[in-house]
């Protein structure tokens, strides 16, 4: 009996800390003054491990008075999450369902180091030895790749083989003891699904040139002309980093984008002469 409440006083407890911390992210997100989104990622509240290490590295930039880290949507799942804190607000429990990344053909857990460990070296988190594995890896995958698109059998290359259903082209590679198999899975999972990806590719190459435009963190919605009211009243709410993460506000319409995109023009220009 004592065990039984005890259990329900800890998953009580667990339930109350969660609302706690989501608390704490409204405020942090909402009422600090740093609102903006580069810096407000740097304030994610504890909601996963991934979040801590992200509001760990930020804190640590801001003290050195560096650019904080902000991963894309299409670069992580912790990044959807955090982009969806920011854009969609916290009027329910959040749940990081798989559906919710539009690139989820990107964000497998097969090419998570060809995502991020680039990125990690890049704020100091990878050490040589991780880095130098890391590149014998992509060495190693690169070298496959040649050698299967330069090989023919029956007048196709072995990669155009192995892209084909119940084929055993793989199966053959992995008696190879040269061939590590988190390579030839790399490699194999890159064949089947090259066409996919290219075109999630281009995809996620138009939707950087909206993500590389930056939303000043101290505009004044009011006095952008032709915007609506009500897309007023959320981008003032939200205060997005970038024009594509305006886009993802609930009820922002692509015409308000258009609209949005022509004061910032005016805005660049007017803040240049000046």
């Amino acid at each position: 009996m004592a065990k039984r409440v005890s259990c329900h006083y800890n998953r009580n407890m667990q339930k109350f800390f969660k609302v706690i911390w989501v608390l704490v992210f409204i405020f942090a997100i909402f009422i600090l003054p740093q609102t903006a989104q580069a810096d407000s990622s740097a304030y994610v509240p504890a909601l996963s491990d991934t979040s801590d290490l992200i509001a760990g590295v930020n804190a640590a930039r801001k003290i050195q008075s560096k650019e904080p880290l902000v991963l894309g949507r299409d670069q992580a799942y912790i990044a959807v999450l955090i982009d969806d804190l920011l854009t969609k607000g916290i009027d329910e429990p959040y749940r990081m369902f798989t559906s919710r990344a539009e690139h989820r053909l990107s964000l497998r857990a097969d090419n998570a180091d060809r995502r991020l460990t680039q990125i990690g070296k890049s704020v100091g988190l990878v050490d040589e030895k991780r880095w130098k594995k890391f590149q014998n890896k992509l060495e190693n995958i690169d070298n496959l790749k040649s050698y299967l698109k330069n090989t023919r059998l029956n007048n196709l290359s072995l990669w155009e083989h192995l892209r084909q259903p119940n084929n055993t082209v793989a199966a053959q590679l992995a008696q190879n003891p040269d061939i590590k198999n988190d390579v030839l899975e790399a490699v194999t999972i890159d064949a089947k699904y090259e066409g996919y990806l290219a075109k999630q590719q281009r995809l996620v190459a138009n939707l950087q040139t909206l993500e590389s435009k930056k939303i000043p963190p101290d505009l004044d919605y009011s006095n952008v002309i032709h915007l609506r009211a009500e897309a007023k009243e959320k981008l003032a709410a939200f205060r997005p980093g970038t024009l594509a993460q305006a886009g993802r506000i609930s009820g922002i319409t692509p015409a308000d984008i258009t609209v949005l995109q022509v004061h910032l023009k005016k805005y660049s220009r007017t803040e240049h002469e000046s």
